[in-house]
């Protein structure tokens, strides 16, 4: 269910053409989603999955799960239909992730 929630707000926000993705901790014990489609922020609804589970899936996905902070790289996956390509930066685990669409730069 983590996997799947994980991969369903990256190629929502692919297909929508957001270039940019923020998560993190949200005040109600869920993940809080911010992404932004030609240069305006948009709040998604709070995903009901905690920032932990979604966190570590995002950096299982990236292959970075183990690498120390600050953590970097690349989720390239299919998905839906549609090919992933976002780079993953994560200062710290308290303070959430910001993800960028990679489009058609080479991975």
């Amino acid at each position: 269910m983590v996997k799947r929630a994980t991969l369903l707000v990256l190629s929502t926000a692919q297909r929508e053409r957001a270039t940019e993705v923020t998560m993190g901790p949200a005040a109600n014990g869920g993940t809080a989603v911010r992404y932004r489609i030609d240069g305006a922020w948009h709040d998604w609804s709070t995903v009901g999955i905690a920032w932990s589970p979604m966190a570590s899936e995002l950096e299982g996905l990236a292959g970075i799960r183990s690498a120390p902070y600050p953590k970097e790289g690349i989720i390239y996956v299919a998905y839906s239909g549609v090919r992933l390509r976002w780079r993953i930066n994560l200062n710290t685990r308290d303070k959430g992730c910001t993800l960028s669409n990679l489009g058609s730069e080479t991975v």
